[in-house]
């Protein structure tokens, strides 16, 4: 378990790093959301290995405001021009 989350913490780790050297502006809105979905994969499994069933709940939550948050980014973003 413990190696899991460290590969997590890893993979977020390059994707910031991926992050900082990209120009383009929708690069970086999809490495946001592969941030997102890792820390969403994670709290998944930490539900299921510890058997605290909320965090189904909150990774979900998370999951909708993620989607949505991303969808308003573009949708601000096309319309404005840029990008």
């Amino acid at each position: 378990m413990k190696l899991f989350i460290y590969f997590d913490i890893i993979l977020i780790m390059f994707t910031l790093m991926t992050m900082l050297y990209r120009k383009g502006l929708f690069d970086r809105i999809i490495l946001l959301n592969i941030i997102s979905l890792i820390i969403i994969i994670l709290m998944c499994i930490l539900s299921i290995s510890l058997n605290i069933w909320y965090y189904l709940d909150i990774a979900l939550v998370y999951a909708v405001l993620s989607f949505s948050g991303i969808v308003a980014l573009c949708n601000y973003f096309s319309v404005k021009g840029e990008g």
